[in-house]
């Protein structure tokens, strides 16, 4: 299955929003991280994919660092604009800032 993983990165806080889907959005996960650079976020978004739905996927990222340091075949570069987990991360991003309103 093709999982399309995606990071948000906030320099002032170092807060994150890390997160996954498939194709469809029948599938989801986005969670609240604190990591030092968006380098570690993107990685921290593969890592809850492989964590939550198994190594056997296809994942799909817009960051080329994960790319290289992952240099598997499991993990191919996507454009931004076709990156759907952007979508799904930055939703996420926006209900949980408007919480405190």
């Amino acid at each position: 299955m093709k999982i399309y993983i995606d990071a948000t990165f906030d320099k002032h806080t170092h807060v994150s929003f890390i997160g996954y889907c498939n194709a469809t959005l029948t599938i989801t996960g986005v969670k609240k991280i604190k990591v030092g650079d968006i380098n570690q976020a993107e990685m921290s978004a593969l890592c809850l994919a492989v964590r939550t739905l198994g190594a056997d996927n296809e994942f799909l990222t817009d960051s080329m660092s994960v790319v290289n340091q992952c240099a598997c075949d499991d993990v191919s570069h996507v454009p931004r604009s076709m990156n759907i987990a952007d979508s799904v991360v930055a939703i996420s991003k926006e209900s949980n800032l408007n919480k405190g309103k």
